[in-house]
């Protein structure tokens, strides 16, 4: 059996839930693009962006599959 973070968290007296789909940047269990927005904005004067990040993942999976 695999547990995620999720799965054990979600019954912390500390877990935060989103309750409302709009706002994805609330709470534990967030979205990818808030995730992306929020380093964004934390690594902007290192010149991070969304899309140099989906170009890595992009990268590592194809030398993935590539590997295999």
């Amino acid at each position: 059996m695999h547990l995620t973070n999720y799965a054990i968290n979600k019954n912390s007296e500390n877990f935060e839930a989103n309750e409302d789909s709009a706002e994805d940047d609330v709470g534990h269990k967030r979205s990818v693009s808030s995730v992306l927005k929020l380093i964004e904005e934390k690594e902007a004067h290192n010149g991070i962006t969304a899309k140099k990040i989906w170009d890595m993942i992009d990268d590592i999976a194809t030398k993935t599959l590539i590997s295999a």
